[in-house]
């Protein structure tokens, strides 16, 4: 009796220890302005996404090629993944944090 309330007790453990968490709480559409910020081995930033709500520089991994020359300005709605770390800039001053990096799930020009 002792042996199987233990057995379950750890059986409950390891089935509440196993659920997935989300990075993000929510997968909600996001506006915003698709611009290139100058060669990144210029120490430039790259493309990057300027939304719209919090004016939040997010800088894509696989933005696609459409997107992609040097006078893009055009205003889209991305869902993403948040990867958790940002950009280094090479001359940026001690402290400064630059864009977040995301990797798209979808994007559709608005």
């Amino acid at each position: 009796m002792r042996k199987s309330i233990l057995f379950l007790f750890a059986a409950v453990l390891a089935l509440t220890a196993c659920q997935k968490n989300s990075i993000q709480p929510s997968n909600a559409e996001v506006t915003g302005r698709v611009l290139y910020g100058g060669d990144p081995a210029a120490d430039g930033m790259g493309y990057y996404i300027m939304t719209d709500n919090d004016h939040e520089a997010l800088s894509p991994q696989n933005l696609p090629a459409e997107f992609r020359h040097a006078t893009v300005n055009a205003h889209v709605a991305i869902r993403y993944f948040d990867t958790g770390t940002t950009l280094r800039l090479g001359m940026a001053p001690p402290g400064a944090t630059g864009p977040r990096i995301i990797v798209l799930r979808s994007i559709r020009t608005l």
